[in-house]
Order: C-alpha cells, then structure tokens, then sequence
C-alpha cells in the first residue's frame, strides 16, 4: 500500500487522510494502491436517532447495518478531520480498481511514559529541558512543540514565584493539570484548542472560558518544560498515544505527518551501523515506552465460540433469505421442500461452524510461542523476560543450544544456523551471520541472510567475536515474517475472480426480472379476485423461484467437501475459495530447481584455467592439485556442522564432496594460539601428493553468503603458513566474470559456457585473489564486499548436473493438452533454462524459439532490444549478439528472456510487455522480487495465474499468483 499524500492537500474534505505504509514486495500490500481513511466522531442528536429507529423498526436497521457497517457509521456519527476521529472508514482499492475493500475501526489513545524511540534515555537539549520522541526526528518534535516553547519563553518571565498550572495530560472528556505549588492534580474542563499554554493565574485556570486545552487527538503529546523552583515538586511528563489496530497490524498518529503510520516503520531508514549501536540493549523506562507504542509482542488468533460463529453465519444476508423462503413455503404448504432446505443449510452452517471453529484453534495452537529469553541492558547486565515483553530495540543472548526465535531479530554477533521450514517451506538448514556495519538502510529482505525470523527453529548458535550470539530485535508481533503469514491466512488477499461479478450481476438480472414477474402476477391474481393471502403468497414464492436460497448452503457444502478430498491426497489448502479458482487456471508459472528438477545436483567436473585457456573438463575435482582452485571449491561455502553433520545448501555439500576436503570447527593446527576462525577445511587423509608441499588445513575467516539478488558469494580464508590470506567468490558465470579484471578471462569463455549450458548443465564459476592484510580473524571481519570483489582473477568453472524429475515432461504435457500455458520462471543461466524448457515440453522440439536481449540506456543511447533465434546465442552469456531487430511472426514462436531485460522492458517499453508476455515461456535470471513482478504483470493481462515453487526464493510470487502451489517436504 503506498501513501497518498494528495488526500492531505487541495480541496480534500478534512474528514479524509492517509494511511502511511511502506514500500514492500509482500503484494499483499503492494496490489493495494489506493488507501483512504475517513474520520468521524459521536453526534448526540445522531446517536439518539439511531436508536430510535432500532426500536421502532423492531431492529431491521441494526440487522442491515451489520451487512452495511458503513451506513451505519453514517448515520449515528459525524464526519470530522483524523485528528479528532473517533472512528476510522478505511477504504482499500488495488491498482486496477477490481476489488474494493471497507474497514471501520475504533480509534483508541493510551498514556505513554516517559521514554524514547530514537533519543538516548534522558537526553536533554541544550537549555536544559528533558525531551522525548515517539517515532519522528528531533526536528519534526520541535516542530510540534516550537508554539509552546515560545509562550513558555514569553510567560516565564512573568509568572516569578507565583503558582502556575502545566498541562499534563488530555483525553477526550478531560484534562490533568499540576499545580507546581500545591503538588495536586486538578481535572478540568473538555474545551480544546491546537496548542497548550501555560497559565499564571490559578483562579482563571479553573474558568472554561479561560481553559484552551491542546486537541485530543495527539498521537504523542510532547511536553517540554523547564524544571520546576528549588522546592517545588518536579514536573511530570505524559504522552498520549492514539492509534488503531487493523488486522493485527497496529497504526500510529503521527502529528508531524497528519496521518497513521504503521508501527513497523517507525524505524523506517534505519542503517545498518543504528541496528549495531542497538546492541547494548534499552532501558526498563524505554523497554516500557516502546512497548506501549508497538504493542505486546504476541500474535493473538481470536478463537469465537459456536454461540458467536452461530450468529455471524445465521445473520449472513444469504441465510437470512433462505429463513424467509422457507417461511413463505411453511405457509403454502409446502412442508417437504422447505424441510429439505432447512436440513441442507443447518448442515451447512454445522460443518461450516465446526471447520472454522477447528482450524481456528489449529491456529491458534500453532503459532502461540511464550518462551524466556535474555535481553541485554545498558551498563551490561543481563535479564530474563518473557518474549511478549519483547519490543524493537532489544538485544538478545542467543543461547548456544538454540531454540525458536519470538521475533524478527537481526544478527550482530556470531553465526547461526536456521531452520526456516515453517516459513519458506525448504527443510535445508541455512546460515545466518552477523549484519555488516555500513551506512546502507538496514531491510529484512535484503539482509536476509543477517536476519532471524519469528517461527523459525536456530539449530546452532556460535560467537566467534566476543562471548556472546547478539540479536537486536527489528519487528515484533503481526510485523514479523511469522505474523505477516498469519494474517495473510486470517485476512486473505480479495480474489478478483470474474466468475464472482457476473454470477452476481446474473442474480441482479434475475432480481428484477423476479420484479417484474411479482408485479406483473400481483396485478393478474388481483383481476381475478383472488384472496389477498393467496396474492401474496404466490408473488413472493415466485421470488424464491427465480433466486435460488439454498445455493450458498450447496456452495459450502461442495467447497468443504474438496478440501477434504484435497487433504487426503496431502493437499493441504489454506484459502478454501481458490479451490474454485483452480478451475480457471489459464497460465502456470513453475520454478525450476526443484520443481521441475531434482533437489540435488551431481558434479560432473572442473575446468580449470590455465593462463588465458581454459582446459578440458576435468572429472575428478578431488584430483586437481593444490592451489587457488581447489581450495576455492573446499572452502567457498556457507556450511555448518550440526551434530557432527555438515549442513547446508545441497549444491555446496556436492561440491566439497567432490573435493574430499573434511568440514571441521575450531582453529587448524599451526595456528597461532588464541587464533579464531569460522570453520576449517582439512584436506582428505592419503590423498594425492604430486605437488610440491603436502595439503594443509584451510580456515575460513570471514563469509559473505549467497545472495539471490547478487548470485555470488565471497569467502576470505587463510591457512599455516600464509603471510595473508585469499578470497574466493562463486556465483554465476557471467557476473563473476563481470567482477574478474579482463586480461584473466580468456576469450573463448562465452564459448566453453555456452557449451555446457546449452546440454542442460548448472555452470558455477571461481574467481580469487589475495588480500593485502594480517591474516586474522579480527582484520577479516573489517573487510567489506566491494573490497574483496574488486579485481578478481577467474579460477575456473564448476560443471553441475541437475536432471529432470519424472513426472515433470508429463505433467507439462497434460497442461498443454488442456490449454493451459506453461512458463519457467528460474534464477539460472538461460541457455540452461531453454535447455530444461525444451526436455520437459514447455518449448517442442519442432517450435521455434527466440531470445530477447535488452540494452540498458547508456552513452546517450536509448535503450534497445534484440529478438535472436536461439542459435544466435551470444546473447545468453551477456555478449551483444547481432541478428534480426524485429519481432519475430506472432504466434509462431516462444521467446525467452533474462531478468534484466524484463527490468529493462517494464522501465523503457511499457506498452511492448505485455506483446512479450504473452509469447514468453522462459524467464531466467529473475530475482525474488522480479518472480512477483512477473506474476502481477501476467494477472494484468487477464490471466488467472498458478504460481508452483519450493523456496523461499518463491514465497512472494506464491502469495501474488491466483493459486500458489508449494512443494514442501518439511
């Protein structure tokens, strides 16, 4: 959902503002663009008419206003500006305006201690006055406050020794003041104004006339005062806090903006070095302050009893129609029809109340998570709290054994090994190390690799630097990971399904043709003197005839019964109402490792480079002798020892495999005493000893792990002997290249590429250099990632074989029998990906296929395509290939393109992507965030999109498609 600041301005009603969100990937909350919040406040005279006409019209309206909450905002209050609301209409329209959302929600305020969010515990400004912030800047603080600074400059001149009253704190019906003089609080009148003022006269103090009390609706109310006289009691600081609570997220006033603001950003900008600086932890005062604003961190289900679910489902417009049918048909007689409908839909609302009531407390069970941890406390001592006491800014002690992570937490010290299959599904354990110091925002997606997410399982914890595994807690509550796929099980995204709006404008046609029937039979049966009884009855049943009543109790039924059928065929469905969306499916989007091919991957081989050629494949890496190379495949890996196990990426464990290196943990022997690495490669006992010194061990002291959005990873390792140490980046072939320095990447290296990709094989290259510095643990760690691929030297490539599972070919085969469209979305090389599209079926062996190569804008040049037939291939491994510009035959062939020249498209040629998307089967070198992309786009079109994946590469394109398929063996 993106802020529209425009509502705040022109000739917007007061009565409308903002909801102030973030950027995200979730689309969730990106497929929301248009959010308007309306305020509205009690009106007496309104509220006495409402209740008038509950009781006059034996409570038809209340009933009516429970399906239409808005109408009855409308009628029992007032429009008023946000910051005096007492009640929000929230109004969520998506980018496309296909579906409509509407929300009221409840403004509540609390009182705040005194504490802060972004100053240090008991700053204070230079004249000597205490201040405190709650999620805005100094700057915007003094802002709100800078009025009363001055009519506290202009009256303390005045006021001497005389009795003075200061505002201490305001709610909606009254105020608090302190009289410095007598030490008591005096309540007061419920006049308000903009700003607070300081009065010198006690008597005039205590007159409404004279009262001007600042508005209630502050969301931090800020109260900057001098202390008080030598011997008068000191003055106390409120705050008062409003806010509203929408789908578990909590949304806070800011005054500065004139809009809510989602709790979770009010770290918003936060760096990477603000996150370290948090490792000393908070204070009690600030602990308390926080927690207040951000809520407990706890993710509460609410589980509703049968006698609550009974009333929601009874009071449904649907039942209730069915109620009034079967009452029309009670008095014409017609017993048996009417108690079949009575047994079909008190079945339905049995079931429906059963399965609700059941999955809620599945749920509920499911996510509740108390657990004891340690959080850190300035002067360095340490406390044991429960985890709902938990709020941003905490530091945790992560014990060494491990256990489930409360919350969101970003690592600053030590390395972690994580089980993140509750949330992403992949049941590979994962290494987390400590975030890098830096002046870059600090962002959970991006520093994924550095973040604990709420939910999941740390299997391992070490320190390396320092006695302790340090975690600074980012997010708490429905704002961590674990909270967002909560709510989006609670609160699906609405399914803009066009089956739903013309089955809905079928029954309104039905409707007035019912109308006109009832009309046309009242005016016949009147002519024939029939009974006034038999009138009626005969019009209204001919209403019921028309609009069938016990279609949603079938509906239910039937959609019930699916997911049980789903669920004994290990199916597990968390949104029943896609399973009719299923049916609709026109395009299916599928990842490629692990999907459509086997979860491991064998190594076929090594070639390495020697001077500017590169040799031929070498089968047996374990063979090569010692140097750069081989130690770059033993030691350039994010894997861990668990239990004596190596644990980790199956590619990386088939690549050390490969080498016969053993993955061990502590300093290798030689080492200087005292000396800490992160784990140490040893070579293989008996190996082979053709070279010239004997193998030694290889510690690594610094990793940078693998990114999906960077596609490499760096490792900095030293050994006995060395005067300093060597780093290793892997990643993909093109962009190590890219980082290598040119004289060492031989000129047939597009070729020797393209020769393995275009036979289906996973291509990995190695790259090196070393590094000008003491081979220490402590001098690595300082090092940062443009430093250590800056300038490397091409070692050579890791050939990798990933084969297809056996039933991809004839699943994509039955998919195209049906006229469903088949596309490969994957983060490998293309020509391997047009390599799998081609041995699966999703491109045939008689269709032709082109590749699109896209030129970022550079050198004045404007940006520019090229459509290649896949035997001008090039292009595929970055060259800039020549060939035909045009567009190739509509409908004549499939095209394939890589994640820049998508980015390139949606930036330079709008109006050209959707033509390209409807021809493209294989996109490779997409990024997460492009995978998501990619499926909004394609929903754009009009295609009801699946999306199938395995990982948590994939979570947001599962979450945008239609459908989202994951294959989980977790």
């Amino acid at each position: 959902m993106s802020a529209d600041s425009s509502l705040l301005m022109g000739s917007t009603p007061p009565s409308y503002g903002t909801l102030t969100t973030g950027t995200s990937i979730d689309p969730l909350s990106s497929s929301a663009s248009s959010v308007r919040l309306s305020g509205y406040c009690g009106s007496p005279w309104r509220a006495i008419g409402y209740h008038a006409a509950v009781w006059m019209l034996a409570g038809i309206p209340w009933l009516l206003f429970r399906w239409k909450p808005l109408w009855g905002v409308r009628l029992r209050l007032k429009p008023c500006s946000l910051a005096h609301a007492e009640t929000l209409v929230i109004e969520i329209k998506d980018k496309e305006g296909s579906s409509r959302q509407l929300f009221t929600v409840q403004v509540q305020t609390e009182a705040v201690v005194q504490g802060s969010l972004e100053l240090p515990p008991q700053a204070q400004a230079e004249d000597g006055r205490s201040q405190a912030a709650v999620g805005v800047t100094p700057e915007g603080t003094w802002q709100d406050t800078s009025e009363l600074h001055r009519q506290e400059e202009a009256v303390s001149g005045q006021l001497g020794s005389r009795p003075r009253l200061v505002l201490l704190w305001a709610s909606r019906s009254h105020a608090v003041w302190e009289d410095w003089a007598h030490g008591s609080l005096c309540p007061s009148g419920s006049l308000w104004s903009r700003r607070p003022v300081i009065l010198s006269d006690r008597q005039a103090s205590l007159s409404h006339d004279a009262i001007p009390l600042p508005s209630p609706t502050l969301c931090v109310w800020m109260l900057h005062a001098r202390p008080p006289p030598t011997g008068l009691s000191s003055l106390t600081q409120k705050q008062v806090l409003r806010y509203y609570v929408l789908q578990g997220q909590r949304y806070v006033w800011m005054e500065t903006q004139q809009a809510f603001c989602q709790v979770s950003l009010l770290d918003h900008g936060r760096t990477c070095d603000d996150v370290h600086c948090s490792s000393s932890g908070l204070s009690l005062q600030d602990q308390a302050t926080r927690k207040t604003i951000y809520g407990p961190n706890v993710i509460s289900i609410p589980v509703k009893s049968y006698l609550q679910l009974l009333a929601d489902e009874a009071l449904n417009p649907y039942y209730g129609f069915q109620a009034f049918s079967i009452a029309l048909w009670l008095a014409d007689h017609y017993y048996w029809y009417a108690l079949c409908i009575f047994l079909i839909s008190a079945i339905s609302i049995c079931l429906a109340l059963y399965k609700t009531r059941k999955q809620s407390l599945t749920l509920r069970d499911m996510v509740k998570l108390s657990v004891r941890v340690q959080v850190c406390r300035p002067g360095g001592e340490e406390e044991w709290v429960d985890s709902s006491e938990l709020v941003p800014g905490d530091c945790l002690v992560l014990p060494q054994e491990g256990g489930v992570m409360p919350c969101d937490a970003a690592l600053v010290a030590g390395e972690c090994v994580v089980n993140e299959s509750s949330l992403t599904g992949e049941s590979t354990p994962v290494l987390k190390t400590a975030l890098p110091e830096g002046p870059k925002p600090y962002c959970p997606e991006t520093h994924r690799r550095h973040t604990l997410f709420c939910g999941t399982l740390i299997l391992q914890a070490r320190a390396y630097v320092g006695p302790r595994v340090l975690a600074v807690v980012t997010r708490t509550g429905f704002c961590t990971a674990k909270g967002g796929l909560v709510s989006s099980i609670l609160h699906p995204r609405p399914i803009s399904f066009k089956f739903y709006k013309h089955s809905m404008k079928f029954v309104a046609a039905l409707s007035v043709l019912a109308l006109l029937g009832t009309v046309y039979s009242i005016i016949i049966l009147y002519r024939n003197r029939v009974p006034v009884r038999e009138i009626v009855i005969r019009a209204l049943d001919l209403v019921t005839v028309v609009v069938p009543p016990a279609l949603p109790a079938a509906m239910t039924v039937c959609t019930l019964y699916a997911q049980s059928r789903l669920r004994t065929q290990g199916i597990f469905c968390i949104h029943p109402l896609r399973i009719n969306l299923g049916g609709k499916l026109r395009l299916v989007c599928f990842d490629k490792t692990g999907t459509l091919t086997e979860d491991g991957l064998d190594v076929m081989g090594v070639v390495p480079l020697k001077g500017q050629v590169l040799l031929p494949l070498v089968p047996e890496p374990c063979h090569l002798p010692l140097g750069p190379l081989l130690r770059a495949l033993a030691t350039c890996h994010a894997l861990s020892q668990l239990h004596d196990t190596p644990v980790g990426d199956p590619m990386d464990l088939k690549m050390v495999e490969s080498t016969g290196w053993v993955l061990e943990e502590g300093p290798a022997a030689g080492s200087a005493p005292g000396s800490q690495v992160l784990v140490v490669m040893r070579p293989p006992p008996g190996g082979p000893r053709q070279q010239e010194e004997p193998p030694v061990p290889v510690s690594v002291l610094c990793r940078f792990p693998f990114s999906s959005a960077l596609q490499r990873m760096d490792v900095v390792v030293t050994w006995p002997g060395a005067t300093q140490p060597e780093a290793y980046v892997k990643g993909s072939p093109e962009l190590v290249a890219s980082l290598c320095s040119p004289e060492t990447v031989p000129s047939d290296f597009s070729q020797v590429l393209q020769s393995y990709t275009a036979a289906g094989y996973r291509v990995v290259a190695l790259a090196g250099k070393p590094l000008p510095i003491a081979p220490s643990l402590a001098a690595a760690q300082q090092l940062t990632r443009d430093t250590v691929e800056r300038e490397l030297s091409l070692l050579g490539l890791l050939v990798m074989r990933n084969l297809l599972k056996p039933q991809t070919a004839p699943v994509i085969q039955t998919l195209r029998k049906t006229g469903i469209r088949t596309v490969m979305v994957t983060g490998d090389n293309l020509q391997t990906a047009v390599t799998v599209a081609r041995a699966c079926g999703m491109v045939g062996a008689q269709e032709h296929l082109a590749v699109i190569h896209a030129t970022h804008p550079e050198q004045g040049q404007p940006a520019a395509l090229e459509f290649l037939p896949t035997e001008s291939s090039a292009v595929m491994n970055g060259a800039k290939a020549t060939g035909y510009p045009t567009v190739p035959e509509p409908q004549s062939c499939h095209l394939a393109l890589s994640g820049s020249t998508f980015a390139v498209l949606r930036k330079h040629f709008p109006k050209l992507l959707p033509k390209v998307l409807v021809q493209a089967t294989v996109f490779a070198r997409m990024a997460p965030e492009q995978k998501t992309e990619l499926v909004c786009e394609l929903q754009r079109l009009q295609y009801c999109v699946g999306m199938c994946g395995d990982g948590a590469n994939d979570c947001g394109a599962l979450k945008a498609a239609d459908v989202g398929i994951s294959l989980s063996q977790a």
